[in-house]
């Protein structure tokens, strides 16, 4: 909804005597369908290729090596997701050095949030989960 009411803003008629700030309002706000749209096909696909990807290696190894499912299906999920993104919201706005630069920083953060906090976090909440919730 906000990106709709930004960008609806964008097309009525600003005050002239703050040219300098609705020039900035405008740069900032005209790119807000483009980055929703970039943003939902880059998690739908993400999603469903981290969740897709977990499967298969679970398939592979079982009930171990769950950092391996973890940080894989991420790695794979998150890939796609950063791609995708980068590529919908900054093609043509951005130099491509700049847009593989975001990329990089970005795909790196992912991981190592997934490394050094979900992964553990997933060893400590499954178990539990098993014990308390589901029933094996």
């Amino acid at each position: 909804m906000f990106a709709v009411f930004a960008y609806i803003g964008v097309l009525f008629p600003s005050d002239p005597s703050n040219a300098e700030l609705n020039e900035s309002y405008n740069t900032l706000f005209n790119y807000a369908p483009r980055i929703l749209f970039a943003s939902f096909v880059a998690y739908i696909v993400g999603a469903l290729l981290n969740a897709g990807s977990l499967l298969v290696i679970k398939k592979a190894t079982g009930e171990k090596l769950l950092w391996l499912r973890t940080i894989g299906s991420t790695a794979i999920g998150a890939a796609a997701d950063t791609a995708i993104f980068t590529v919908i919201a900054w093609t043509g706005v951005l130099d491509f050095n700049i847009m593989l630069s975001m990329a990089v920083v970005s795909y790196v953060i992912k991981m190592v949030f997934e490394t050094v906090i979900a992964t553990p976090l997933d060893y400590a909440i499954i178990p539990l989960t098993k014990k308390y919730i589901m029933e094996d």
